[in-house]
């Protein structure tokens, strides 16, 4: 599950701490513009401030509210929002948890996340209100397993995937009538994953066929999946991270040579009835596509040849740009993109710690 949100979350959290141990203790401000720090001319960049030693966050409507996660609680993490000026709220937990963290939003303002209690970690959603946010506890998976939620849609259901002691990975979706739900394997597969959910319902994942992942697109959460094409010369695992309304999946493909892996971002679409897979530029090493928005603007990260990762977009889902850091040496990755309104969020490192970032570009 190496590939899903949360893991590469902690990926990247491990990189931009490592660069910033490698020098990047800079706390520079970039020059103020329009009230926010910016260092690129037509890009804003903006620290999400929150608690703690570290913080980043993993989703943002086109309202620009965003949620994350930043350092406390037990277990070290605890669920955050930021409303569209920047105002932090450390969200409720119900009675008995003293921890988790949010995942995803949806346009109308509904939160996925967990909640820890010290020994488990479990599922819930955040309701909005004329009050502010009320906790939902929603538990453990249909088989009683853990689940991390990837998306979630205006009228609050979710999908996420199921994992357990002695359980396959599995795609699963909650709705508020019916409960749980389980998407279809792929046929062949052992284990499978759900990553994102667009707006017209459709659901991007990944299924592990002989230990190795392929991208998968689902039509719906009742629907068939269709394992998407691999890309040539990349023999490694393929992974499906976001996808938008028209049906566009972008995520990573990836070549292991020897004890070396190297991972390169791609996208994958519908062209006259057939799926295809192409490559996105990169500046020059490893590098990440993490989300993609209704005009195919193409978020996540890539690193440079002298080996800084810095957070970028791909305009059109081409034209490579870099997103400017927190400080002008900190590294960055780039992890979600609202729907709408050309917002990215994520994380930078200021000070020598990864900070919620929020860009508009």
């Amino acid at each position: 599950m190496h590939f899903d949100r949360f893991m590469r979350q902690v990926r990247a959290w491990v990189a931009l701490v490592t660069a910033a141990l490698g020098g990047c203790q800079s706390t520079e401000d970039p020059t103020a513009l329009n009230g926010r720090p910016a260092s690129a001319v037509g890009i804003t960049v903006e620290e999400l401030v929150a608690p703690g030693a570290w913080s980043y966050a993993s989703d943002v409507n086109s309202s620009g509210e965003a949620v994350g996660t930043y350092d406390g609680g037990c277990g070290g993490r605890m669920p955050a929002f930021w409303d569209a000026s920047g105002s932090f709220t450390a969200l409720p937990l119900p009675a008995g948890f003293c921890g988790g963290s949010a995942d995803a939003i949806s346009e109308s303002g509904y939160i996925a996340g967990t909640l820890v209690d010290g020994t488990t970690r479990q599922v819930a959603r955040w309701i909005p209100g004329a009050t502010g946010y009320a906790p939902e506890y929603i538990g453990v998976g249909p088989r009683g397993g853990t689940v991390e939620p990837h998306g979630i849609d205006d009228q609050g259901n979710l999908i996420g995937y199921e994992f357990g002691d002695g359980l396959p990975m599995a795609p699963v979706y909650w709705s508020s009538p019916s409960g749980w739900s389980q998407l279809r394997m792929a046929t062949g597969s052992t284990s499978c994953t759900a990553s994102a959910l667009s707006r017209t319902g459709a659901v991007s994942g990944n299924c592990y066929f002989n230990s190795i992942s392929s991208a998968v697109y689902w039509p719906g959460v009742l629907g068939d999946p269709v394992v998407l094409p691999r890309l040539a010369g990349q023999n490694s695992h393929h992974t499906a991270r976001g996808i938008n309304g028209a049906g566009t999946l972008v995520g990573t493909a990836s070549n292991q040579a020897r004890n070396t892996v190297s991972t390169v971002p791609v996208s994958w679409s519908l062209v006259g009835g057939n799926w295809q897979v192409a490559s996105l530029t990169i500046l020059g090493g490893p590098s990440e596509a993490n989300d993609i928005d209704e005009a195919g603007n193409i978020v996540g990260y890539s690193t440079a040849k002298g080996g800084k990762q810095t957070a970028v977009v791909w305009l059109g889902g081409t034209s490579i740009t870099s997103l400017p850091g927190l400080s002008s040496k900190g590294s960055g990755s780039a992890l979600a993109v609202a729907p709408t309104g050309r917002i990215a969020v994520g994380q930078s490192v200021r000070g020598g710690n990864n900070r919620a970032t929020r860009w508009w570009f």
